[in-house]
Formats: C-alpha cells, sequence, structure tokens
C-alpha cells in the first residue's frame, strides 16, 4: 500500500511474554490480505534456498515473508541483506541469474524475542498481551479466528481502502528530538506517521507522537541487543570454563 523506496520497509516482529495473544493469527490475517506469505525459517538449507523461493514464478505474486514462533536467537545475514537492498538477485531454477525489486515485508512472531545486531536495528516491535492479562475469559477465543478471518475476506476491499486512505491524508513532520538512530526514517516519516494522525487511531490509543513510539522501540531494541550479548558473554565464559577443566 506504502508505494516507497524499494528495500525501505523494517521487519515486524510481534511479540508476547507468554502463548495466546494472537500474534500469530495477526501476522497470518494481515499478509493473506496482500497475498499471501510465504513461510520461512532458520536452518541452512532455508536459508539457503530463500532466494531461490523469492526468485521463483511462484512466488511472483506473494508480497511477504513470515517466520512464525521464532524460538531461540534470531540472526539470519541473508534477513539482514533484504532488509536494506533494493533489489533482490541470485539464481533462479531453470534460468539463471535473475532478480527483482524488493518491495517484501518481513513478519516474525515469538516469545521474548533474540535478534542478531544486524536485524534488531532494522525491526519494529509490537507487543501483545496474554489474553489473561487484559480481562477477556479464555473462552472468548474459541471461534475469535475465524470470526476474524470471516470478517477480513468480506470486507477486504473496505480494509484496503482504508489503508489507502490513511497514507493518502496529509501527514504532519515529525519531530525528531530524542531519537538517536533511526534506520527506518522513510518509513517511519511516511507510513507510521500517517497512522498515528489518523482521528480513529488517536481515538484508540491517545494522541502519541510518533517520536515517542520510535523512542520506545529504540529503548527495546537496545535491550533486545544488550541480554543477547550478555548471554553470549556467559555462554562464552562458560565454554573458557569448561576448556580450563579439561
Amino acid at each position: 500500500f506504502w508505494g516507497g523506496p524499494y528495500g525501505a520497509r523494517p521487519f515486524h516482529f510481534f511479540w508476547a511474554n507468554g502463548q495466546g495473544s494472537g500474534k500469530s493469527t495477526a501476522a497470518e490475517m494481515i499478509t493473506n490480505n496482500v497475498g499471501g506469505y510465504a513461510a520461512i525459517n532458520f536452518g541452512q538449507r532455508d536459508e539457503e534456498r530463500l532466494k531461490e523461493r523469492i526468485l521463483s514464478d511462484e512466488f511472483s505474486g506473494t508480497r511477504c515473508l513470515l517466520a512464525d514462533n521464532v524460538v531461540g536467537k534470531c540472526d539470519s545475514p541473508l534477513l539482514a541483506e533484504l532488509a536494506t537492498a533494493s533489489r533482490i538477485s541470485g539464481k533462479k531454477l531453470a534460468v539463471g541469474e535473475a532478480w527483482r525489486p524488493n518491495s517484501l515485508c518481513v513478519y516474525l512472531t515469538g516469545n521474548n524475542p533474540q535478534l542478531g545486531k544486524d536485524l534488531v536495528v532494522r525491526t519494529f516491535f509490537v507487543k501483545f498481551e496474554p489474553i489473561e492479562e487484559i480481562g477477556k475469559d479464555v473462552g472468548q477465543r474459541v471461534d475469535w479466528k475465524t470470526r476474524l478471518r470471516d470478517f477480513t475476506t468480506k470486507n477486504a476491499k473496505r480494509i484496503m481502502a482504508d489503508c489507502l486512505a490513511i497514507l493518502a491524508a496529509p501527514i504532519p513532520a515529525i519531530d525528531w528530538t530524542g531519537v538517536t538512530a533511526e534506520r527506518n526514517a522513510d518509513w517511519a516519516s511516511s507510513v507510521l506517521a500517517a497512522v498515528m494522525a489518523n482521528v480513529h487511531v488517536k481515538k484508540r490509543l491517545g494522541d502519541i507522537a510518533v517520536k515517542d513510539v520510535l523512542m520506545r522501540n529504540e529503548a527495546y531494541s537496545k535491550s533486545v541487543d544488550e541480554e543477547l550479548d550478555e548471554a553470549l558473554r556467559f555462554m562464552q565464559a562458560l565454554l573458557e570454563r569448561v576448556v580450563s577443566w579439561n
């Protein structure tokens, strides 16, 4: 919907502290409204074949990649490349060298994310609250996914029209005071600013400045990075101790 520069879309990580928050369902519904998604994992074989899949004829109408229920450390040099490259080039089966514009949107879901340095600075984090923390009975979720799918399918064109209307509306200038680093400035000043300026979003969330959203995301990104560094230091120290024992 955005139509912004190729390779300028941040990754979106839907995360929660536990199960049952609806993060996977949300990612599926969003991607299904724009032509579906290609599921990815971070095994070596999938990494090697990812570009071939992206450049295949079967993938040509797909705009999204989805890594669902990411467990443990997520550190993919290939995905980091996809986050910034304006075009994706590589081997296409039965053809040879091929390329396509990088208009891909990448979604990840998981609990308590751990991302490598190259990914964390290119990621926009969205926290989902578990059912029990927002006062809803688990019984209310029995047919929730079905009802949501039926609603989005029935109203797909209206949803697209609303998205386009939000992006087409006048966008106020962003106050970047306090934002120390922003790798996704094009997206933030276009998409995020347009969403936060929408009257219906303000009615739901309040009048929240874009810079406050960015600063909070930046702070969380740093905490994810620091926790990963601490874990790596611990493992390195443990390995050195084991070696010394032997």
